[in-house]
């Protein structure tokens, strides 16, 4: 077992022996978010943490046959974010950065996207599981609580117990459910509604696999995307690559 992995698991055993949270504490939340960024990658670490860029297919799953289509991310917290997916006269690009959103498609010039469009980007950024910690421990995410998880909708039932949910309002307002062990680590699963876009509205999952090392940092190399009990996307990253600041940049660490 490869050392960080084998930090993580005793971490972990040693989390959970030590009891649940009280649902409306905020001191339990800010431990609770404090253990869970120290396994992911330390608190400094996962502080200094300003992009990541991954690339592989996101795989649409179908009774006639998966549809496997080449994709690349570049997210900044709170800012910036870069999907691009397909290639040649299929290729399709979504750009935030700031206050402006635009489309790219095939070798085209890019196009303003409405507010919406613009909305349905910033939601996306803000639900990004790289981020999601670390802006929440530091209030750039509005904490609402912590409260039982339940087993979730999609296969591979979690546990009736053993597990929470941290409650997050996005910059959009939009509610999102991380769910944990109750006792901090590695995130399991988020829950959140879709608005919008061209995929079915309403409750929608994400499911982390496939954790492995990116300099320091545990990333999920898989994430299976379900709209209540039927998986509609699997992300399959290649490389991840993640960019911190430098030394003098770097924001203080909260207490």
């Amino acid at each position: 077992m490869r050392p960080l992995h084998r930090k993580v698991l005793a971490g972990c055993v040693a989390i959970l022996s030590a009891g649940a949270l009280r649902a409306d504490g905020t001191e339990e939340i800010s431990a609770l978010l404090a253990r869970s960024l120290e396994l992911r990658c330390g608190p400094e670490q996962c502080a200094d943490l300003i992009e990541i860029r991954r690339q592989g297919t996101v795989i649409y799953p179908s009774p006639a046959g998966d549809r496997v289509v080449p994709l690349a991310i570049l997210a900044r917290p709170a800012s910036v974010f870069r999907l691009e997916t397909g290639a040649g006269a299929d290729r399709r690009v979504r750009s935030l950065d700031g206050e402006q959103a635009t489309e790219t498609l095939a070798a085209g010039e890019p196009t303003q996207l409405d507010a919406a469009s613009r909305a349905g980007l910033r939601r996306t950024l803000d639900a990004d599981e790289a981020f999601l910690l670390g802006r929440a421990r530091a209030g750039d995410l509005r904490l609402e609580g912590v409260e039982a998880a339940g087993p979730g909708a999609a296969p591979g039932r979690l546990p009736e117990s053993g597990f929470v949910a941290l409650k997050l309002l996005g910059s959009e307002g939009a509610p999102l459910r991380l769910v944990l062990p109750a006792g901090g680590g590695l995130p399991l699963r988020l829950e959140y509604e879709v608005v919008g876009g061209t995929g079915p509205a309403g409750a929608a999952s994400e499911v982390y696999s496939d954790w492995r090392p990116v300099d320091g940092m545990l990333v999920p190399f898989e994430v299976t995307v379900w709209s209540g009990s039927t998986a509609v996307a699997v992300f399959k990253y290649d490389s991840v690559q993640v960019v911190r600041s430098p030394p003098a940049e770097r924001p203080a660490t909260p207490p």
